[in-house]
């Protein structure tokens, strides 16, 4: 699994490790925005220059633009990274110290983690809200509002408010995913004064977030559930793949490199569901005290896809794919499994109004 880290361009606020053991910890350092890119070399030179074109022996402008980063983005072996993208006369160009100025004027919090990914064509910045945190069932929620500075053609700039931290690529994209408040904005000419102002809101309405988390998270602590129920959530969340079957000759040419695939997944899938089921039964962050609710089950599902720590060791998640959609999936089904679960054994055999009724995302599959 790729962290997307540019080398070792990524720290954070802790004195443990992120999984994949890059970079450096800042302890209890209080620093700003600005200061943590230059302690990470993140404040290398961007620049959007114009893409000339010849026509009758005359240089003009032909309205599109070079995006060119480098000379202190380096890979794992010292190399300068040279990353180019094209782009209109109309892209709006935040550089990485321009980023963490706007995100420094808005957010009046310490750095948790900041990081430099996509062979430096974005970075990320993420703080944590103590004030916004919130407690469910004896477990500790944090909250972190992260800023995505993207710098390459198709990635548009990300804020969120969100329960994730961030200390990679796949973290980042579920703390946007996941977030309660989320800005999207293209990279247009007013995007400054558009993320500032969106910084400034979810600050001041932090605590009513906090009230919506929490209110949330207490019905699920507050709906009791036994173990052949909790089973039932962790069996439709992780659903077993359906056998292969050869009907068309065409589409399905090599039934046996099918089967064994199909092996591999029903193997995963078990082994999946008994990790979830030991997050739930003792192993997990959430796990004491909630072994008998539907909170229980829902942290361990949750535990599980965002590669959390357990009882001290890291353990890094075997899925891949929409991790966010089964994590709803997990709350929404924990919320009707005491009504459901006695009457169908498998959710996704319901039909899609019925699915969409539970308020279910789309399937996803775990795969080799």
């Amino acid at each position: 699994m790729s962290d997307g880290i540019l080398g070792s361009a990524f720290a954070m606020r802790d004195t443990q490790p992120a999984w994949h053991v890059k970079g450096d910890l800042l302890g209890d350092a209080e620093l700003t925005a600005v200061q943590a890119l230059k302690h990470i070399k993140g404040d290398y030179e961007v620049s959007k220059l114009p893409i000339p074109v010849t026509l009758n022996g005359k240089t003009m402008h032909s309205g599109q633009n070079f995006v060119i980063r480098g000379e202190s983005a380096h890979d794992d072996k010292g190399e300068i990274i040279l990353g180019t993208n094209t782009v209109s006369d109309d892209w709006e160009l935040i550089t990485p110290i321009e980023a963490m100025e706007l995100f420094d004027s808005a957010v009046p919090y310490p750095v948790d983690s900041i990081g430099v990914l996509r062979d430096g064509g974005s970075i990320f910045v993420s703080v944590r809200v103590p004030d916004a945190d919130f407690d469910v069932a004896g477990q500790e929620h944090k909250m972190y509002i992260l800023f995505s500075n993207a710098m390459i053609y198709g990635r548009k700039q990300y804020a969120s408010f969100t329960p994730v931290q961030t200390v990679c690529m796949n973290t980042e994209q579920l703390a946007i995913e996941k977030a309660h408040r989320l800005l999207e904005i293209a990279h247009v000419k007013d995007s400054r004064r558009i993320i500032a102002e969106w910084l400034q809101e979810t600050v001041a309405s932090r605590m009513i977030v906090k009230e919506a988390y929490t209110e949330g998270f207490e019905r699920l602590a507050k709906t009791p559930m036994d173990e052949l129920t909790s089973k039932w959530v962790i069996d439709n969340v992780y659903p077993m793949p359906k056998l292969p079957r050869n009907t068309d000759k065409k589409a399905y040419k090599d039934i046996e490199a099918r089967m064994e695939r199909y092996d591999r997944d029903v193997k995963r899938v078990r082994k999946i569901r008994t990790i979830a089921k030991g997050f739930q039964y003792g192993n997990g962050l959430g796990s004491e005290g909630n072994e008998s609710n539907a909170f229980g089950v829902y942290s361990a599902i949750t535990e599980l896809e965002t590669y959390r720590k357990s009882k001290g060791e890291i353990f890094e998640s075997m899925t891949t794919g929409a991790r966010a959609s089964r994590m709803r999936n997990a709350q929404r089904l924990a919320l009707v499994a005491n009504d459901l679960a006695g009457q169908v054994e498998n959710v996704w055999d319901l039909s899609r109004k019925d699915r969409n009724s539970v308020g279910l995302a789309s399937l996803e599959m775990v795969r080799s």
